[in-house]
Parts: structure tokens; sequence; C-alpha cells
């Protein structure tokens, strides 16, 4: 615990940063959406071995291959809504299966296998996102079952309060981290000729605690930059009626 007025040069660091990219227009960041949601995925620390619930069951499998594809069987009409409950409260999201089905697909499985469950934000980064969904508290890396292709072009925006699929620099290597958007980031959404940052749900209640966790104290840990100090740990993520 910091003892009050003492802080380390990685805090101090921090703060500066987040208060420099309020600041920022949206075009100065670009390079650094790139670095924070373009190697979004890459493994550190993977495993060969599909993830299993707390039940310590398989997950069971909306597809059969590691890729979900356009052979994958349409969702049924929603709406789908799923309740991910942190450590700092609780979020509620709304998906978009009409416009992102792949990308909703592959979300609604890892929620029913518990994938999410134990894993932390990992990359918060002052008016521009918080991340999550591929490392535990103790930035283990948690490998995901597959990939989904690329859905950008599906006529929804990075706005703040929407969800996107984080991924390397390739446009179809989105896996199990996502992110938020805490303001508009329109530099993440396709242009001609570049895919952007697949959008597929929004933040329907909750967005006060998205608030407090992009404002969290972040330093360097194994290697990653703005990492928040304290785990901001995902409990549980549900399905909601």
């Amino acid at each position: 615990m910091h003892m009050p007025g003492l802080y380390s040069i990685s805090t101090l660091l921090s703060r500066l940063l987040r208060r420099a990219t309020r600041a920022l227009p949206t075009l100065a960041v670009f390079g650094l959406a790139l670095t924070l949601t373009g190697t979004a995925t890459l493994a550190t620390n993977a495993d060969t071995s599909r993830f299993k619930g707390a039940s310590g069951k398989s997950a069971p499998s909306l597809i059969e291959s590691e890729t979900i594809g356009p052979k994958t069987a349409p969702l049924p009409a929603g709406p789908y809504k799923v309740r991910i409950e942190t450590t700092h409260g609780v979020i509620d999201v709304e998906l978009f299966p009409k416009k992102a089905p792949l990308s909703v697909a592959n979300f609604l499985q890892l929620v029913d296998s518990e994938f999410f469950n134990g894993t932390v934000f990992h990359r918060v980064v002052a008016n521009f996102m918080i991340q999550t969904g591929g490392y535990d508290a103790k930035l283990s890396y948690r490998n995901p079952p597959r990939t989904v292709p690329n859905e950008s072009r599906n006529g929804l925006k990075n706005r703040r309060g929407t969800l996107a699929m984080a991924r390397r620099e390739h446009p179809d290597s989105a896996d199990s981290q996502f992110f938020i958007n805490m303001r508009d980031n329109r530099h993440l959404d396709p242009v001609a000729g570049r895919a952007g940052y697949s959008v597929f749900g929004k933040v329907i209640a909750g967005m006060d605690v998205a608030d407090r966790i992009e404002l969290s104290d972040t330093n360097i840990q194994a290697g990653m930059a703005a990492v928040p100090e304290q785990p901001i740990e995902i409990i549980s993520a549900t399905r909601l009626p």
C-alpha cells in the first residue's frame, strides 16, 4: 500500500500519462491505440489445452473447428445480455448478433464456459479504453479456444461505451480479449484498405464502474504497460434473461 504523498516513479508516470491522454485529440493517440489493442492477444504463456470451466468440464462448443467462420449456424434472435461482475462493481452489456454474429457467438461461448471468470483488466488507458479477457490476476496468459474473423465493417462504430474485439495486427486474429471504449475512438473504425476493430455490443448499465476502472493507477508489469497496480478481476460473466 502506498503511503500518502509517496509514489513510485511508475505510478507518477502513469498518472501523468492519463492526464496527458485526456488532453490529446483522437488522432494523436492513434499509434498508441494500435500498440494497445493491435498486440492485445500476443501469447506469453500459452498452453495448448482448451479452457475448462469451474466445474472442470470442457466447455460446450458452438463450433467444431478452432476458427468461427461463415458456416457457423446463425444465433437465434436475441436480445442477448451479459452481466460482468467485477471487483469494482457490475457492468451489464447488450450484444448485437445481427451485426456481429461471429463475435457474439464466440463471446457467448466464452461466457457459458466460464472462461472470463478470474481474468483481469490487464490494460487500462484513460480517455481511450479498458481491456480484459486474456490474463489472470498473476498475469498468466489464458489460452483462448479459437479466433474470430474480423467483422468491423458491420456499420457499428467504436463509440464510448461500446464493446469491441481486441486483436493482433492481422484483422482475423481476434480471440477472447475485448475492450470497452471509454471515448469515441473513430480511429479504430475501418477505412478503405484497413480493417478496424469489431464492435459487437454496448454497455447498458454500469458505465460508472467502467469509469472507475479507467482511472485506476497503472504501471508496467510482466513486460506489459498500463496494467492496474491492484488487480481488477472479473468475478463472473453470466447471461441475463
